[in-house]
């Protein structure tokens, strides 16, 4: 098993996915070819997260495993280290997934950047009453 850092659109398979899972990532990721770290075994993709570079914060996205490897512990290997190399990382979530994130020492924070909030305040005044999922903001 190994972890590489590379650029998004080095990697295909990656954008498809993303671009296929529009209700799961936020397509929004491949614009500006974000920096993105890839958890290999036996040289299969089997994780993958996009750091973005924002105006004064780093962001956490595109947070994916797939399917055929789920339930074995990679994604938590991949984020505890990308946050080894990114300190004051934000991330939107699910509140769902806030104990998942709890657990690899995010916690939700209310001091977030102002675009963070917009997104959140938007998505929960307009989806979140038809899907009952909330997002929140979370800090490492």
């Amino acid at each position: 098993m190994n972890i590489q850092s590379t650029k998004l659109w080095k990697h295909p398979q990656i954008v498809l996915t993303i671009l296929s899972k529009i209700s799961e990532l936020d397509p929004t990721v491949i614009f500006g070819n974000p920096q993105v770290y890839i958890l290999k075994n036996k040289n299969k993709i089997v994780s993958f997260a996009a750091i973005k570079q924002r105006l004064g914060y780093q962001e956490l996205k595109a947070v994916y495993t797939y399917p055929t490897f789920r339930g074995r512990r990679y994604m938590p290997k991949l984020i505890n280290h990308i946050s080894k190399r990114h300190k004051h990382l934000y991330l939107i979530c699910k509140n769902s997934l806030e104990e998942f994130y709890k657990g690899l020492k995010f916690k939700k924070t209310k001091e977030r950047p102002i675009a963070l909030i917009l997104r959140c305040v938007l998505h929960n005044s307009t989806i979140k009453p038809f899907s009952k999922k909330e997002l929140i903001v979370m800090k490492n």
